[in-house]
Parts: structure tokens; sequence; C-alpha cells
């Protein structure tokens, strides 16, 4: 009944004004959360091979920058690995 509707209103009100005021994170924030943390090492050591067991650096020195496709900003750089 009508009873129902205002309490998913009231509900649905109380989390906006939550959200608003900063004391919740919407479900895009927790996911950039995640995948910053999940992209850290990879920001610290950069991406290398994996040879025989070994994970290792392009065996010039040579690297280049992976960018994020949402905002082209720096995810980390890649060991540039010639055949």
């Amino acid at each position: 009944g009508p009873g129902a509707e205002l309490e998913g209103y009231t509900h649905t009100r109380a989390a906006f004004g939550a959200w608003a005021r900063g004391e919740i994170m919407s479900a895009l924030d927790e996911n950039i959360e995640k995948a910053m943390g999940y992209a850290a090492p990879f920001r610290a050591s950069g991406v290398l091979n994996h040879i025989d067991g070994d994970t290792v650096g392009a065996a010039s020195g040579r690297v280049f920058e992976t960018l994020s496709p949402v905002d082209i900003a720096p995810l980390a750089e890649v060991a540039r690995s010639g055949a």
C-alpha cells in the first residue's frame, strides 16, 4: 500500500542524504578503491615478464607506460620486451 511506498522513499532519501554528506561510498567509489589496491604492486614495481618461472624486466631495460582508458592517467610501466 501507500505506506510501503513512503517507507521506501524515506529509506532512499535517508541513503541519499548519507551519501551527500560523504558518509557512504558509492559502488563506483568502492570498485575504484579495490582496483587501486590491486594495481598498487604494479605501480610500485611495474609489470614485468614471467620467464621460466622468474619475474624479470626486459633485457634491454626498456619500458612503456600503460594508461587508464577511463581518464588516460598513467597506471604502470610495462616491460617492453623483444622477441
